[in-house]
């Protein structure tokens, strides 16, 4: 493990990177604290190789020391970054973003967008169809989504938002650490529709399924 305190995160906290390096955020927990987050992890990578095995995919592996520098990180001071962009999505087909977050019996196009959350939850690199839930500690189940078909999704999405005709910044950056200041300056250079959240967070969370897919480590929701 890198020596590296890791930053103080922020409202929205998303990394593409080794799961393992989670563990650095529990040193300072104590002796207790950290062997919880150890047996946390181990269950959750468990639980969802045992999914992806039965389903005859191949369940990604990575070594247990982490330590390597994230491949992309944006923290940003505001909490539902992604919220205008599931509404979005979910006026496309007309469905209800609570109602399909409740389960399956509501069908969806958009399932590893609008059955999942931007905190305490992750993406793999694998292509599956619906997001899993793993109960890893007895209390809220983790979502674990799939970046491919979130990747796919947004596609689809982008098909009517059409974010690189309609909007000023064209590409997400790969590291971003933005408070309330930088995003107020990037909204009034870039808003030139008036829906400036539901498109920038498409691109922050498309330049995530992107970077995930491209490098085989999974998104990691702080």
């Amino acid at each position: 493990m890198s020596d590296t305190p890791p930053m103080e995160r922020r409202a929205f906290d998303a990394r593409i990177e080794n799961p393992w390096n989670e563990l650095a955020l529990t040193q300072d927990a104590g002796f207790f604290g950290a062997r919880r987050g150890r047996k946390r992890l181990e269950k959750l990578v468990e639980n969802v190789s045992k999914a992806l095995t039965a389903a005859g995919l191949e369940a990604p592996w990575w070594p247990e020391n982490g330590g390597a520098k994230p491949a992309a990180h944006i923290r940003i001071d505001r909490i539902g970054v992604l919220k205008d962009l599931k509404a979005y999505a979910a006026s496309l087909e007309g469905t209800d973003v609570t109602e399909v977050m409740k389960g399956k019996g509501v069908p969806t196009n958009f399932p590893n967008l609008l059955r999942h959350r931007e905190k305490n939850s992750y993406y793999w690199p694998v292509d599956f169809a619906e997001p899993m839930w793993i109960n890893v500690d007895g209390e809220e189940p983790v979502p674990v989504g799939s970046s491919g078909g979130l990747l796919k999704e947004l596609d689809k999405v982008n098909e009517t938002l059409k974010v690189e005709k309609t909007f000023r910044m064209q590409k997400m950056v790969d590291y971003m650490d933005a408070g309330e200041r930088d995003i107020a300056k990037i909204e009034t250079h870039m808003d030139v529709s008036g829906k400036f959240w539901l498109k920038f967070g498409f691109l922050v969370i498309r330049k995530l399924a992107q970077k995930s897919v491209e490098t085989n480590l999974p998104i990691v929701f702080g």
